[in-house]
């Protein structure tokens, strides 16, 4: 499956793309649903979750429930293959200068049935400012227990990633790059990716990475014709199963445009 690249006219209101993909897939998030509990100082949670995350906590903590972390970057840095992190409610405020670069920089991988999850806290909400870039593979951000529908303005996600401010330097989300990293099994699910101030919202390099269940909207800045939802960019030429994976009614906006940009539910590519 070749790659896209969709742009958003400054004359228009919305741009509509029905994208069906074709092959035999498979849900990585029943492989996520099984991975053991691994949770070191902490026997209150029923929640599988092997570190926690906290607008209130310290990265100088352990990274228990009780006294959790306080970035994204640190849960980087140290969650490695079949861990999962969970972020408790709350902001998490951009800290580095969108100039600096990336928020938060995602470098370590999981391995075949065995991803690095990052997952919010039961029944709570983790709006996570700054930009994040996924250089690694076998890593999923999923936002929402696998039965719910699609992530809506009506049925908020559990994960929100925004992209750095000001001025237009950074997009959202960035799976980056085929040529150094190829990143591959990179699962976003039942996400909300807005406010990427660059020509996208979620910019993709890499092999067999995908998308569910999620809502991409008010991302790019007003006017500028080169502006995406979306950036599937550049996937290797010996990629297996086809490619990068979106089954999905794709709905890309202007960032004045009413917010509509869903990933129905659906499945992810098959791990080799």
């Amino acid at each position: 499956m070749s790659s896209g690249f969709v742009s958003s006219s400054r004359f228009s209101a919305f741009i509509l793309i029905l994208a069906v993909v074709a092959g035999v897939v498979l849900s990585q998030r029943k492989a996520i649903s099984t991975l053991a509990a691994d949770k070191p100082g902490d026997d209150s949670s029923s929640v599988s979750c092997t570190f926690y995350i906290s607008p209130s906590g310290s990265d100088e903590k352990p990274g228990t429930l009780a006294e959790p972390w306080k970035t994204l970057q640190k849960a980087f840095d140290t969650a490695m293959a079949g861990q999962t992190v969970c972020l408790r409610g709350g902001i998490y405020p951009q800290y580095v200068e969108a100039s600096a670069g990336f928020n938060q920089v995602e470098h370590h991988s999981g391995v075949p049935q065995k991803p690095i999850v990052f997952k919010n806290y039961p029944s709570e909400i983790a709006v996570i400012q700054g930009s994040t870039r996924v250089n690694g593979s076998y890593v999923t951000f999923q936002g929402a227990p696998n039965n719910t529908p699609s992530c809506s303005a009506t049925n908020p996600c559990g994960l929100i990633f925004e992209g750095s401010q000001p001025g237009y330097v950074l997009g959202a989300v960035s799976i980056c790059c085929a040529s150094n990293y190829n990143s591959h099994f990179v699962l976003f699910d039942h996400v909300e990716i807005r406010h990427g101030n660059y020509h996208y919202g979620l910019y993709e390099e890499g092999c067999n990475n995908a998308i569910i269940g999620s809502y991409v909207h008010d991302n790019g800045i007003q006017n500028r014709e080169e502006d995406n939802g979306i950036y599937w960019s550049k996937t290797p030429s010996d990629c297996k199963n086809g490619g990068n994976f979106m089954r999905a009614r794709l709905l890309l906006l202007l960032p004045t445009s009413p917010s509509a940009a869903t990933f129905p539910q659906t499945t992810a590519p098959k791990e080799q």
